[in-house]
């Protein structure tokens, strides 16, 4: 994903190949890396962590999908 395809507020998919796939949220952008917190984690990610991740890590999630997946409501 670029950084002008990035918003606050936006939902997206961290991790690379291999990696346990995350959903955060973006809470702020900067030019390299976007702060995010987690929403739906893993061990080593806990929901409500706080990570700067590159843009190159994330992909675009439909938040229907995602809410539909885990059960919860918004």
């Amino acid at each position: 994903m670029e950084r002008k395809q990035a918003h606050v507020g936006m939902l997206v998919l961290l991790g690379g190949d291999g990696d346990v796939p995350t959903v955060a949220r973006i809470i702020k952008l900067n030019r390299a890396r976007a702060k995010v917190v987690v929403i739906d984690g893993c061990e080593s990610k806990t929901e409500g962590s706080r990570w700067n991740v590159p843009y190159a890590l994330m992909k675009p999630v439909d938040e229907t999908s995602v809410t539909e997946k885990s059960g919860r409501q918004s």
